[in-house]
């Protein structure tokens, strides 16, 4: 009943929505405020299932494509996905020589600080060569990982690859995407050229 969440701690009013996540944090909110944030309750429950950062696979995609947030794609080689002491919970292999957990640990870091309007994924780039060429990444395995941006204007502005992936390099990115510096591969090649001749020391993990 409604009084065990209420004595429990978990809400402290009625009506409210509660989700269970895996870690086991219960997700609360009171449909005032639900519907003053302008959601509504399938909006609701779809932006706190999808994860901070989530594998895009094609059961999946309608439920981003609900979210009609714009997408920042991390292509990698997960041939070796499964070689992990827990696969599903640690993605294993590299990619590029680097082990894809800690790419994808970098990119939980970015998703951390914007998932509220980007939403952020990982795929396989081995199986989606031609989705990769769409967004202007070109190469096959040999240039994984790789980044883009995925609009629903099409636009190609894929991360440069003058610059290396971590968590400080991908904010700037994801900054200066969400502020309109960015509108194509031209513009994320500048902005790559103007960090790297920055006077401020650059990360280069």
């Amino acid at each position: 009943t409604s009084q065990w969440f209420i004595d429990n701690k978990r809400i402290d009013r009625t009506p409210s929505l509660a989700l269970s996540g895996e870690s086991g944090e219960w997700i609360t909110i009171n449909l005032n405020e639900l519907y003053g944030e302008g959601l509504n309750i399938e909006g609701w429950i779809i932006k706190n299932s999808i994860p901070l950062v989530g594998k895009l696979v094609g059961q999946n995609f309608a439920m981003y494509e609900k979210l009609g947030l714009p997408m920042l794609l991390m292509f990698l080689d997960l041939e070796h996905e499964d070689a992990s002491a827990q696969p599903g919970r640690i993605v294993g292999g590299k990619s590029g020589g680097i082990l894809n957990e800690q790419l994808l640990q970098e990119l939980r870091g970015v998703a951390k600080e914007h998932n509220s309007k980007i939403s952020f994924v990982y795929l396989d780039g081995n199986l989606h060569k031609d989705k990769m060429r769409s967004l202007g990444l070109f190469g096959g395995r040999e240039r994984l990982p790789s980044l883009a941006f995925n609009t629903k204007d099409n636009r190609q502005i894929p991360f440069s690859e003058k610059l290396p992936i971590n968590e400080d390099t991908l904010l700037q990115f994801c900054a200066d995407f969400l502020s309109g510096k960015l509108q194509s591969a031209a513009d994320a090649e500048e902005a790559a050229r103007k960090a790297l001749q920055s006077a401020a020391p650059m990360n280069q993990r």
